[in-house]
């Protein structure tokens, strides 16, 4: 690595490794380049670097502007509509600092690019709104089953106008994963998007609901309120994965019943049991953060024979 005390940014450029040894220290100087140099010196490095290393370089503290030069090395020259799903794959953990417009830019023509950015979790609002609104000028026929499908978390970025045009077939012929990756959405759209799908011609009431069903609504799961949930047949029930458990909230998974959580995965009853124990100690007002499970236990007993004693006064 080069000596700090005799280097300023801009004058440093990356060596080419002639052998395995040099390799790893190109390596090691590329990372001081990122870390130390400025822009020119990060625009001199190599793509395949940059895409071999895309995951280490994303747990650094880099500045804007040297990841937007990162994302000029990896197009090396060419137009974002003529970068390969490959290269983006190779890119994912640093993607989600590219700007929307050039995300945007991508051949939305190729639905595997289309499904890698409606499957990528760290997209925002913005950038899934850009990207769709792009998507739907492009492809008059947006609204059919296969691009819903395609589409994923950039069903965020679309209005509710648009959305209503999408008809109750289509919705019921969306492949299950779909509702799995509506990162963007806030809680409104989880809302509107549960209510399109529970409609009496798609999958209407909760008591009519099978496994299928279950599973297909996805993260639109946290928005059944309490009285709808326990009437769901237990057999369906264990459809509900550790991902949709982890978001549900606790002051309607209170209305499961037994024979319901009986039918849950061994993960996802675990999950539910820890949601339904803090739920109970932040309504008594006892915080659970930090503090032992035993110490725990102990409180919420203190607090139960508490009550008791003084309802015996």
């Amino acid at each position: 690595m080069p000596d700090l005390e005799h280097i300023y940014a801009g004058s440093s450029r990356l060596r080419h490794p002639r052998s395995e040894g040099d390799l790893m220290q190109a390596a090691v100087d590329a990372f001081f380049l990122v870390v130390h140099g400025d822009v020119s010196d990060v625009m001199s490095l190599p793509p395949g670097y940059v895409l071999r290393s895309a995951n280490t370089l994303s747990m650094m503290k880099i500045s804007l502007e040297k990841l937007t030069a990162l994302w000029t090395v990896v197009k090396n020259g060419r137009h974002p509509v003529d970068i390969s799903v490959r290269t983006l794959e190779l890119y994912r953990p640093l993607f989600k600092y590219v700007n929307a417009r050039e995300m945007a830019r991508l051949n939305l023509s190729d639905p595997k690019i289309v499904l890698y950015l409606g499957t990528h979790p760290d997209l925002n609002r913005h950038q899934v709104g850009v990207i769709a609104r792009k998507l739907v000028a492009l492809r008059p026929g947006w609204h059919r089953p296969a691009l819903l499908t395609l589409m994923n978390n950039l069903l965020c970025g679309l209005p509710v106008v648009l959305l209503h045009q999408i008809r109750d077939d289509a919705l019921l012929q969306l492949a299950p994963s779909v509702f799995y990756h509506i990162y963007a959405c806030d809680p409104l759209q989880v809302r509107f998007f549960y209510h399109l799908m529970t409609k009496p011609q798609v999958l209407g009431k909760a008591y009519s609901w099978g496994f299928e069903q279950v599973f297909k609504l996805g993260l639109l799961l946290t928005e059944a309120r309490g009285a709808h949930l326990t009437t769901v047949k237990p057999h369906a029930i264990a459809a509900i994965t550790p991902q949709v458990m982890a978001k549900m909230k606790p002051i309607n998974l209170r209305y499961l019943t037994e024979q319901q959580k009986a039918k849950l995965q061994p993960n996802v009853r675990n999950i539910l049991r820890k949601k339904l124990r803090s739920y109970t100690f932040i309504r008594r007002g006892i915080s659970t953060a930090n503090t032992p499970q035993p110490l725990l236990f102990i409180m919420l007993l203190f607090h139960t024979s508490v009550k008791v004693l003084t309802k015996c006064l």
